[in-house]
């Protein structure tokens, strides 16, 4: 039997808070991690993976932050997507994800959702508990299921009908923008957590902590990545 715990890695707290400190800098958008490909691409292996242009759908989404995850030099890639569809996706110059997967998985478990055909990144996300997406046939990992239930976390995206990647990458850009939108719905404005945080601050100043302390937990649950209310 699978167990049906979220996550069976287990992410150094330390520097998960680090990470979501760092991204909640970026801003109020969903924080969307992507990887496109592997870093071994054979004849054989080739159709299993995607190239940048796949997720134009998903790249050009409203409300979404993307944070690349593609290990190795994909700078001509990230320089691709900002002239094609007008997306800067981040990328950390100062994490190797290829190498130090303890800092890669710290990032991943600080996203709010991650992209993957069946790689290396895919997996280590959905091991730490993050959701993830992946563009992949069914095969032996799926137990005769439309799922993996080594993965609590991950939901299959998987071609039918002689589909392509690039339609199955589409069909996951659809899904994202719904997310995108039923989030920003669901969410409050950024001047309303502005004005909050601003008031949490001036009580404090005043010497009112109790209430300073409750407008900083205000902020926190309408923001859980707002970092400001921490300092």
């Amino acid at each position: 039997a699978f167990s049906a715990a979220p996550r069976f890695l287990t992410v150094e707290p330390v520097m998960a808070a680090r990470w979501r400190a760092r991204l909640a800098t970026l801003g109020p958008e969903l924080k969307v991690g992507l990887a496109w490909r592997s870093g071994l691409i054979t004849s054989e292996r080739r159709g299993a993976y995607t190239n940048i242009g796949d997720w134009s759908v998903a790249l050009k989404t409203p409300g979404v932050r993307f944070i690349n995850l593609q290990y190795g030099d994909v700078r001509a890639e990230l320089a691709f997507a900002r002239e094609a569809f007008g997306t800067e996706i981040v990328s950390f110059d100062d994490l190797n994800l290829k190498h130090d997967l303890e800092g890669a998985a710290a990032l991943m478990s600080a996203l709010d959702l991650v992209l993957s055909p069946a790689t290396s990144a895919g997996e280590l996300a959905a091991a730490a508990g993050t959701p993830t997406w992946r563009l992949a046939a069914r095969d032996w990992t799926s137990v005769g299921t439309h799922v993996r239930p080594m993965f609590p976390t991950m939901r299959v995206f998987s071609a039918v009908s002689g589909e392509s990647l690039h339609v199955v990458a589409n069909r996951i850009g659809a899904s994202l923008r719904r997310l995108a939108a039923a989030t920003e719905e669901r969410a409050p404005t950024l001047k309303t957590i502005a004005m909050q945080l601003a008031a949490a601050r001036r009580a404090f100043v005043d010497g009112g902590t109790a209430q300073a302390a409750r407008g900083f937990v205000g902020v926190l649950r309408a923001d859980r990545q707002s970092a400001q209310a921490w300092v």
